[in-house]
């Protein structure tokens, strides 16, 4: 009876191999689909990061006409006199943003202390094991 169910799955087992291989192929190929899906809209996702950057640029520009016009009509200047104001103040304010973001990208502010520190732990701890061992 055993020999005989052997000889039956002996017979199946290409036949199982195959249903197995296009079960794989299949889902490789839906795999490769939802990855292509998943990028387009990843790419449009960029786009509309984009997008939003440019909005946001003009969106500054127009407050920035803005700021100019209002202080010329409050205080009376001129528009010129106005613009070099609002200018000088976004000058200011590109400098301190600057000033900060170097600050942080700095090769001291990216150093990864702590794990230096482990790391010069470890290796103290394998020295002091080293000289233990020659102790010995």
């Amino acid at each position: 009876m055993n020999t005989a169910r052997l000889v039956e799955l002996t017979r199946l087992l290409p036949e199982i191999i195959a249903l197995a291989k296009g079960h794989i192929q299949t889902e490789l190929l839906l795999a490769r689909r939802e990855i292509s899906e998943k990028w387009a809209r990843a790419g449009s996702g960029v786009v509309l990061y984009i997008a939003a950057a440019v909005l946001a640029m003009v969106m500054l520009q127009v407050l920035a006409a803005a700021a100019v016009a209002l202080i010329a009509a409050s205080f009376g200047l001129s528009v010129a006199l106005s613009a070099l104001i609002v200018a000088g103040v976004l000058l200011v304010l590109a400098l301190v943003c600057l000033l900060m973001a170097r600050r942080r990208l700095s090769s001291r502010a990216l150093t990864p202390d702590k794990t230096l520190a482990q790391l010069r732990a470890d290796i103290a701890a394998v020295e002091e094991v080293l000289r233990a061992r020659r102790d010995l």
